[in-house]
């Protein structure tokens, strides 16, 4: 890993239960950051979740 990878590792960021936003979705990717944090409450499901998170792994692996 480049040193800005392994800076990245290092942070996290909170997004909505309900997805991330545009900005978020860049941030994760350029930042390299190692985690984040559903927050707040969503009424969505199991399924709507999942595809949140997929969407948010997808963005960490670009």
């Amino acid at each position: 890993m480049t040193l800005a990878q392994q800076v990245g590792q290092l942070f996290m960021m909170g997004v909505s239960s309900t997805g991330a936003t545009a900005a978020q979705l860049n941030t994760i990717a350029s930042d390299h950051l190692g985690g984040v944090i559903l927050t707040g409450d969503s009424t969505a499901g199991v399924s709507a979740t999942l595809q949140a998170t997929n969407q948010l792994q997808a963005q960490a692996r670009a």
